[in-house]
């Protein structure tokens, strides 16, 4: 997680976790080049009897909650094309990072798939779906029930039901989770 605090501390506002998986010709080869070395066993444990998505939603874990710490965005900004808005756009990318979180959290009993349903159609918005909050309208785009309307507002201001999935998902005890 040092190389997230190197890049907060030289400017970058974000940061993109995207864990690569080894090939098993690449595990043996890795195993290989390190004949000699006196960590083999270790290295064979690790490449080949460890279990690899573990220790992958571990990584993506810390990495997200250094990426917290340091206020640091956690999905990569972009342009939007022409009639859509950027607010609804990076919603929408914030709202699919949190299915994913609660996905890894809970499961086959994961909410994500909401999320993942009310980002669809917040992709294609040409409003910002503030002015809609605001007004209380947000359930007239398509995916959005109560449940999902109350947690795209806490992703916005905080609390819950946010709160709660950030300390599962991270592991954190009383951490709360910044707005954005």
């Amino acid at each position: 997680m040092r190389s997230i605090r190197q890049l907060k501390k030289a400017g970058a506002t974000f940061a993109v976790v995207a864990p690569l998986l080894l090939t098993p010709k690449d595990r043996h080869r890795i195993l290989d080049t390190s004949e000699g070395s006196g960590v083999e066993d270790q290295l064979e444990n690790c490449l080949f009897h460890a279990d690899v998505s573990r220790g992958l939603h571990a990584l993506e874990r810390r990495a997200g909650v250094t990426m917290h710490r340091a206020k640091m965005d956690q999905f990569l900004p972009c342009m939007v094309p022409h009639g859509l808005h950027p607010e609804a756009v990076r919603t929408a990318s914030v709202l699919r990072l949190w299915a994913r979180r609660l996905d890894q959290s809970h499961e086959e009993s994961s909410w994500g798939w909401r999320l993942r349903r009310a980002a669809s159609a917040l992709d294609r918005l040409p409003n910002d779906p503030h002015v809609l909050a605001d007004e209380g309208n947000l359930r007239v785009i398509p995916g959005f029930d109560k449940w999902v309307e109350e947690f795209t507002i806490a992703v916005w201001q905080g609390g819950e039901p946010v709160e709660s999935a950030w300390q599962r998902w991270s592991g954190l005890d009383g951490s709360p989770r910044p707005t954005t």
